[in-house]
C-alpha cells in the first residue's frame, strides 16, 4: 500500500494524487489517501468529484473521553509524542518520505509501504501514465446546462483559457509573502506573445475573483468572463478550461492541470516565468518542458 498526504486545494490535491498513483502502480499496489489534514483546513477535499480508483484511509475522530485527556498536562505530552512518531512513521503506519522541494528521482523507484508527504510539484513524477491521470482526473457529474452551452462555445471556437488567481493570494499575508499574483503586464504579454501565433483568438477568462478580472482586463479580442460556477463547483471551471485548445496560466496549479489536462494537439501553454514571489522557492521543475514562459 501506498499513502499519499492530500493538503491545499484541489490542484494540489491532482500532483499529491499523480505521485501517489505512480508509485503505487510502480508496486503493483494500492493507492489510500490520507485526508486528515482537512480536518483543521480552510480547503477541503475535492477528489470525491473525480473518476479517482484510490480509497481515502478512514479518520479516527477522538472521543469525548479522549479530548478531554488531551486538555491535561499529560494528555498534551502524549498528543505532541504521538505527532512527533506519525511525522516519522506516518499514522497509518507507513514510513514516511518527504518532498524535497524539487524534482527527486528516487520516488520513482520508491518500495511499497511509503507515505509521500508533499506538494509533487512536477509532471516527472507521472507523464509516464499520463492517459491514467488524464481517466482518473475526469470529473463525475454530467455537466450542467449552462457548463454545456459554454462548452460548445469554447469548442466552436479558437478558445484560449486565460486564468486570473487572487483569492488567498492577496488575502493571507503568508501566501503572499510566498506566492504573490500575476500582474495585468504579465497577461497583456502573454495575449500579445500567442495572438501572434493563433488566429482570432477567443479569450475565456476563469478567476476566484471574476469581478475584479472584469474591472481590470481589457482585451481587444472577443472575452468571456466564466461566471456560471462557484466554487463548489471548480471541477465544472477545470472541465471548461480543458476544452480550451490553449492556455494562458497564473502562478496556480488549478489553471496548471486545466492546460496540462487538455489534449488539442496543437495546443499553446504560457505560464509565468515567476511561480512563487519567495526566492528561496524553487520552481524549476514546476513547468513542462514544452510550456512557454512569459
Amino acid at each position: 500500500m501506498i499513502v499519499t498526504k492530500l493538503t491545499g486545494g484541489l490542484g494540489n490535491q491532482f500532483f499529491q494524487y499523480a505521485a501517489g498513483l505512480s508509485v503505487a502502480i510502480a508496486n503493483n499496489t494500492t493507492l489510500k489517501l490520507d485526508i486528515s489534514s482537512y480536518q483543521i483546513s480552510s480547503h477541503r477535499y475535492r477528489l470525491d468529484n473525480f473518476n479517482i480508483t484510490a480509497e481515502v484511509l478512514p479518520i479516527k475522530t477522538p472521543s469525548n473521553l479522549s479530548q478531554r485527556i488531551r486538555k491535561t498536562i499529560l494528555g498534551r505530552a502524549i498528543s505532541k509524542l504521538r505527532r512527533e512518531i506519525e511525522a516519522r512513521i506516518g499514522s497509518s503506519g507507513t514510513r514516511i518520505y518527504k518532498d524535497p522541494g524539487k524534482f527527486d528521482p528516487n520516488v520513482l523507484s520508491l518500495p511499497d509501504g511509503i507515505c509521500l508527504d508533499g506538494y509533487w510539484q512536477s509532471e516527472k513524477y507521472f507523464a509516464h501514465i499520463a492517459d491514467i491521470i488524464r481517466r482518473e482526473f475526469t470529473p463525475k457529474p454530467q455537466p450542467t446546462p449552462a457548463n454545456k452551452e459554454m462548452a460548445e462555445r469554447i469548442t466552436n471556437c479558437e478558445s484560449v483559457n486565460l486564468h486570473i488567481r487572487r483569492g488567498d493570494y492577496v488575502s493571507n499575508p503568508e501566501y503572499n509573502r510566498v506566492h504573490g499574483t500575476c500582474d495585468i503586464s504579465y497577461y497583456k504579454k502573454a495575449v500579445e506573445m500567442l495572438s501572434e501565433e493563433v488566429g482570432n483568438p477567443c479569450f475565456f477568462v476563469f478567476s476566484d475573483d471574476i469581478d475584479w478580472a472584469k474591472n481590470n482586463l481589457q482585451l481587444k479580442f472577443p472575452t468571456t468572463f466564466v461566471d456560471i460556477n462557484g466554487p463548489d463547483f471548480d471541477y465544472e471551471d477545470l472541465r471548461l478550461m480543458t476544452q480550451c485548445k490553449h492556455h494562458i496560466i497564473a502562478n496556480s496549479t488549478f489553471s496548471w492541470w486545466g492546460a496540462w489536462l487538455c489534449q488539442y494537439p496543437q495546443k499553446i501553454a504560457i505560464a509565468p516565468s515567476r511561480w512563487f514571489r519567495d526566492p528561496d522557492k524553487d520552481a524549476a521543475d514546476i513547468i513542462p518542458a514544452g510550456w512557454r514562459r512569459v
